[in-house]
């Protein structure tokens, strides 16, 4: 298993795990990547992946999301537009590391 870098620091949680890829590629329909969201080859094929996602500013956007939800009348609605305009740096991502656990054999 690969270490959390001390450049990967400091982050609000990080989640490891092993899950299962049946072809040779994995994507993220979510994602703000658009390579992510098409899907990403995985080099050692189909198998089972150990995977670590590390979340970063969640605690702060869920914060600010619950301070927005709180204000009066139309506060919600424009405090969700000022959040839209923040900083990339400042939004709520997630890194996700996989590495080969098992191969699949064909």
């Amino acid at each position: 298993m690969p270490l959390i870098l001390p450049d990967q620091r400091p982050f609000d949680f990080a989640w490891e795990g092993v899950l299962d890829f049946p072809d040779e590629s994995w994507c993220i329909a979510e994602s703000l990547d658009s390579a992510v969201q098409v899907g990403i080859e995985l080099a050692s094929g189909a198998g089972s992946y150990g995977v670590r996602v590390i979340a970063y500013n969640h605690n702060a956007v869920l914060d600010r999301f619950e301070e927005a939800r709180a204000l009066p009348g139309d506060g919600f609605t424009t405090a969700l537009t000022e959040l839209r305009r923040l900083e990339p740096a400042a939004a709520e991502r997630y890194q996700v590391q996989l590495w080969p656990v098992g191969r699949r054999r064909g």
